[in-house]
């Protein structure tokens, strides 16, 4: 996992309340993608890059039959007839909009901005409002054989998606990112490979091909990177609560104890797992709570602390009803009520169906028992791997 160094972060500080108030406002919009069926399948943020042309990332048109754009604030919808060119391998689209108009964002044909510099990236739109965040410019990393710049933002929380300002210039587009204590970790490409798409061709394709696509809400980069993650992006209990309301995840809690044997054990074979540490960092909120913090934690508006003369952290205790059995696992919903604890130690097998059971909401179905659900589930995994 990337670690950036505390000076650097330090002394950029400053510079991060800056660099807002230069984006370009005006030449961004949203662009909302339709299946077969005239289902809506993403909405996103796109630039207009020329008269009738607007440059987005690519996969959200994945699926796509049609597609609108929108101006933020405005009524008006423009019926996109097509697209000009699309790099699939760089996640990167120019579409055709003939009746829009509006003030054309800038290019930079420069390289991406050096280490230490501030950019803007602009968050996804699922809430259909636009959202900014500064970032500083620090290292780089492979992902499918691109080499990224990565960019650390504490304003953000998700940006798979969505172009990169600096000094009001388009300076590049995110693909993929991931948020690991407050630290948002984006990656991206340069806009100058944009420039060479708006020269490529002068032909308009239809979305026809795109309907045979399956849709997926992230790219292929996205899920390399969180294949390529090492450890659990382990969360404190309110910012685990806060992303479960804001954007519909559950919530995982470990709670253990630093002398717990079977908690240590729990962390060295299942935690360590590649497929769990995926699957967990994708789909749910994990936090890690000490049974025997000293910590005051914030949690559904209430203050939880360990009292005085208590071994155990009042949150910790409320959560397990009092059976202090470590490790124990506790799922909670999108609005953090509690669905289960499970005591004692998990191996990974056993916590790859119990994740699936709750993120398939598997549990909603009160036909079916979790062993019911278990052994369907590691059947239909041996059909798929031809066993």
């Amino acid at each position: 996992m990337q670690c950036l160094n505390p000076t650097v972060v330090a002394a950029s500080n400053d510079a991060l309340g800056s660099g807002l108030d230069s984006i370009p406002r005006e030449s961004l919009v949203f662009v909302e993608a339709f299946d077969a069926q005239d289902k809506s399948i993403s909405v996103s943020v796109g630039v207009i890059v020329k008269k009738g042309y607007v440059a987005l990332n690519y996969h959200y048109l994945v699926g796509a039959t049609s597609v609108n754009v929108f101006k933020p604030g405005e009524p008006n919808r423009y019926k996109s007839n097509g697209f000009l060119s699309v790099e699939e391998g760089q996640d990167l689209i120019v579409i055709s909009v003939p009746e829009l108009t509006g003030k054309y964002a800038v290019l930079s044909d420069a390289e991406f901005p050096k280490d230490g510099a501030i950019v803007q990236l602009t968050a996804s739109a699922d809430q259909r409002r636009l959202q900014f965040g500064n970032a500083l410019v620090s290292g780089k990393k492979d992902i499918l054989g691109l080499t990224m710049p990565q960019m650390l933002s504490t304003q953000m929380e998700d940006c798979t998606g969505g172009p990169i300002f600096q000094g009001g210039k388009v300076v590049g587009f995110t693909l993929a990112g991931y948020l690991d204590e407050n630290r948002y970790y984006a990656y991206g490409v340069p806009a100058y490979q944009l420039k060479r798409l708006l020269t490529r061709s002068f032909v308009i394709k239809t979305y026809t091909g795109f309907a045979d696509l399956k849709p997926t809400p992230v790219t292929e980069f996205q899920s390399v990177l969180m294949e390529s993650l090492e450890s659990v992006l382990w969360k404190s209990m309110p910012e685990a609560e806060r992303l479960a309301r804001s954007k519909g995840k559950m919530v995982v809690i470990d709670i253990t104890t630093n002398w717990a044997g079977w908690s240590n054990l729990m962390e060295k074979n299942t935690y360590t797992k590649k497929s769990i540490i995926r699957f967990l960092n994708e789909n749910f909120n994990a936090v890690r709570l000490n049974a025997e913090s000293n910590d005051t934690i914030e949690f559904n508006q209430l203050r939880y602390t360990r009292n005085s003369g208590s071994p155990y952290h009042s949150l910790a205790y409320s959560l397990l009803e009092g059976n202090m059995q470590f490790p124990s696992t506790v799922i909670l919903d999108e609005d953090v009520n509690e669905l289960l604890v499970i005591p004692g130690y998990m191996d990974a097998r056993k916590m790859e169906v119990v994740l699936h059971y709750f993120f398939e909401k598997a549990y909603q179905d009160q036909g079916l028992s979790f062993q019911r659900y278990e052994l369907l589930y590691w059947e239909k995994q041996a059909v798929l791997e031809g066993n």
